[in-house]
């Protein structure tokens, strides 16, 4: 994260959310820069209404491994290289939200645990599908592409015989 974007969060925190949180979010972050420290909280996506389509020229698909990587290769999508390497074991997949060949949005849901950090793993029953990862590319925002994708994810996800969706968010990511 730069400066720029450090100062942008900040203020938007600030906007929406409040002091309150904007200093919550500012003392997380800065803790978490001198030692390892994440607060996380599970998140039961049991019912995902579908209340939205996509935008005009917009398609949801499945993404391959290939595909995903040539993604990866590029710091616009912010594609972790533990993601990228977890991404495509036997059961986990990516979604993507396309226009134009252009990846708007992604959406990893994984039927295995993953590793988040050399220090951190997350782990859960086999009858609960994980979101591990979202991403709107920052030219695509407030489309409501991220929700749409989830929903429709979610609903793959089910087909496959999933019950629910768990997810974890990052206490100051509210």
């Amino acid at each position: 994260m730069t400066i720029r974007s450090a100062i942008a969060t900040l203020h938007l925190d600030l906007k929406h959310f409040g002091m309150h949180a904007m200093v919550y979010d500012l003392i997380i972050r800065l803790f978490g820069r001198v030692v390892f420290f994440k607060i996380l909280k599970v998140v039961r996506l049991t019912t995902i209404q579908k209340t939205e389509l996509l935008p005009h020229g917009f398609v949801f698909r499945e993404v391959g491994f290939e595909e995903f990587q040539t993604f990866a290769n590029n710091r616009e999508y912010e594609i972790a290289p533990v993601l990228l390497k977890e991404a495509y074991q036997p059961g986990n997949v990516c979604y993507g939200v396309f226009t134009n060949g252009v990846m708007a949005n992604y959406v990893l849901m994984y039927s295995t645990g993953a590793q988040i950090t050399d220090d951190l793993a997350v782990r859960f029953d086999p009858l609960y599908g994980y979101l591990c990862n979202t991403f709107t590319h920052h030219r695509y925002r407030g489309l409501h592409l991220n929700s749409i994708a989830v929903t429709l994810a979610a609903e793959d996800f089910r087909r496959r015989g999933f019950e629910e969706l768990l997810a974890y968010v990052e206490s100051h990511n509210d």
